[in-house]
């Protein structure tokens, strides 16, 4: 799960705490290139919004983590 994180975190530039609080119903997987919006981001009291933008290398990755998991679950879970 670590190396998988750290893939997704070379390939998305994110911040370690954006990534790591990722849950999988925050990630709009409708298009081509999926968008994960950040929930709780160090800017939201400016009320700006965060968001990534995920493509094909990184949903490879993401991909089988995702397969049932509930919106509310964390996408990087540690056994």
């Amino acid at each position: 799960v670590l190396e998988t994180l750290i893939r997704v975190h070379w390939l998305l530039g994110g911040r370690p705490n954006d990534l790591v609080s990722m849950r999988a119903g925050h990630i709009d997987r409708t298009g081509d290139v999926w968008r994960y919006d950040v929930d709780g981001h160090k800017n939201e009291h400016r009320e700006q919004e965060l968001a990534y933008y995920i493509g094909p290398k990184c949903q490879a990755i993401l991909a089988p983590l995702l397969e049932g998991k509930r919106a509310d679950d964390l996408v990087f879970v540690y056994p």
